[in-house]
């Protein structure tokens, strides 16, 4: 495999940075909570506003943040059933498209990450010290351990968070 492209590094360092020294089980358990304080009293217009051209709603990250729950959940168990296993990327923006994002209901989403994530904190918390080293080979990034992914899909919360909250200020003029 050749070395990881520059872009690739750059997302990784981004996702690892926003989550810093914070627990990545607590962040992920507190996520769906956040998202709903977040989104509160908000309408269903505002909440499929696209906040500038080119750039998702509030619907549509909620929905992605679905996605790549269900996405983590096969890759990680992937990876426990068979370490060193391919890692396939995905592209969001194809995802977001042809699932119809638009289209979402944000409350049906919400119930379906709040059920994802207890499933994935499960499976987390059942882990040996060993299995959190076990690896995948992600066919862009390179080689992620489970300890890697569970930190990366925590900074991938926070950073869908924060784009929520800044929507929401956007929409609300605060």
């Amino acid at each position: 495999m050749s070395a990881v492209a520059p872009q690739f590094q750059q997302y990784t360092k981004r996702m690892l940075d926003l989550l810093g020294s914070q627990d990545p089980m607590l962040v992920h358990s507190g996520t769906v909570k956040k998202l709903r304080k977040a989104i509160r009293n908000l309408s269903r217009n505002q909440l499929g506003r696209s906040p500038a051209p080119g750039k998702w709603s509030i619907r549509q990250i909620i929905a992605h943040l679905v996605d790549v729950e269900i996405v983590a959940a096969y890759r990680l168990r992937r990876i426990l059933a068979n370490p060193g296993a391919s890692i396939e990327p995905f592209d969001q923006d194809v995802w977001a498209k042809r699932l119809g994002y638009e289209k979402h209901s944000v409350q049906n989403d919400l119930n379906h990450l709040e059920i994802l994530k207890a499933t994935n904190l499960e499976l987390y918390r059942r882990l040996s010290p060993g299995e959190w080293k076990y690896h995948g080979m992600h066919v862009e990034r390179g080689r992620e351990t489970v300890e890697h992914i569970c930190k990366m899909l925590a900074g991938h919360d926070l950073n869908h968070l924060a784009q929520v909250q800044a929507i929401r200020k956007q929409l609300l003029g605060k």
